[in-house]
């Protein structure tokens, strides 16, 4: 049983991440400009987890307690950061890139210093799986597919979000990193 424990934790915590995705929240709809890159998203966070489970058990790891404490504190703090972003985001937040009428700009919260705090979670989701099962191999696909596709999505997004907003959005562009919060500089 201690063999499949990393597997059984790996499990939670996706079909965790799963549930979100039907958990009803107080939107306001608006027209979807793009659907592609949320399916790009989706389905490499799950190659990810599934080829870490192949990895897993066609490379005979053993489970360490160490990469799973790591790995499940990672993937944890990341459901709650993702999860103050879409707060925050409230009535704003979509998994589709949607751009509504009255739609704000939201400068607050982990919004603050990053720009696509929601995509820094999902990052971390799926970095956290790969210490659960010590999946150095899979680790590779987040650099290959999860990175290009929230890059993918970012550059989508932000085109919308500069036609909404223009120079507001250009200014919080300045001084926001996208996933990481910018290294201040001295001069």
């Amino acid at each position: 049983m201690e063999h499949y424990l990393p597997v059984i934790v790996v499990a939670i915590l996706y079909l965790m991440r799963i549930r979100e995705f039907l958990v009803k929240r107080e939107t306001v709809k608006g027209p979807v400009k793009e659907k592609t890159s949320f399916i790009l998203l989706f389905a490499g966070g799950t190659l990810v987890v599934v080829c870490s489970f192949v990895e897993y058990f066609a490379m005979n790891r053993s489970p360490s307690y160490t990469f799973m404490a790591l790995g499940t504190l990672i993937t944890l703090g990341a459901f709650a950061y993702r999860n103050w972003a879409i707060r925050t985001l409230g009535k704003f937040w979509s998994v589709h890139v949607e751009i509504r009428d009255n739609h704000e700009l939201i400068t607050s919260g982990p919004f603050k210093s990053v720009r696509h705090p929601v995509y820094t979670g999902a990052l971390l989701e799926v970095i956290g799986a790969v210490f659960i099962l010590k999946a150095s191999f899979s680790a590779l696909l987040i650099l290959l597919v999860v990175l290009p596709s929230i890059y993918f999505r970012i550059h989508i997004e932000e085109k919308e979000l500069i036609e909404k907003f223009g120079d507001n959005y250009r200014e919080y562009r300045k001084r926001t990193g996208s996933l990481l919060p910018k290294l201040k500089t001295t001069e």
